[in-house]
């Protein structure tokens, strides 16, 4: 069995990627012959202005069109994921809205099954359960992606 290439150490070259964390799963992909796309599609969401008006009608419910960059998308079976080391509360809200509006299906990877909270009362495997968004802890299952396989 051929070893997988781990980014190591501060000064590990890992471009284009953003952290080691997303290094690594590509090159994992890579290694089991995945087709993939890193950071290359959009997903535009709507979200809620607090205490907003609009300037043109008066009306207190108005959103701002934001934009959402999915770390990996699977071309063949049309899938996006998204791996996160720390979820954030911010990154928690806008996955939930993403999650809702997309058609798109959106899933997610944690490097580890930590608390959200430092009061440790949800995990991130039973909030994403609570969202109803498929997720996985360490790497992204191949399971998930089996039909992006180079043959």
């Amino acid at each position: 069995m051929e070893e997988i290439a781990i980014a190591r150490g501060r000064n590990a070259n890992i471009a284009p990627y953003k952290s080691r964390y997303e290094f690594n799963q590509a090159v994992r992909l890579e290694k089991n012959g995945v087709t993939f796309e890193y950071e290359k599609h959009k997903i535009i969401w709507e979200q809620a202005v607090q205490k907003g008006i609009c300037v043109e009608c008066g009306h207190d419910k108005v959103i701002k069109l934001r934009s959402y960059t999915p770390d990996f998308w699977f071309p063949k079976s049309d899938l996006f994921v998204e791996t996160k080391g720390r979820f954030t509360s911010e990154n928690r809200t806008f996955m939930s809205q993403i999650a809702q509006q997309s058609e798109k299906e959106i899933r997610m990877v944690f490097m580890a099954d930590n608390y959200c909270t430092k009061k440790k009362g949800l995990k991130y495997s039973r909030w994403c359960e609570l969202h109803d968004i498929k997720y996985a802890i360490g790497s992204i299952p191949l399971e998930w992606v089996e039909a992006d396989v180079n043959d």
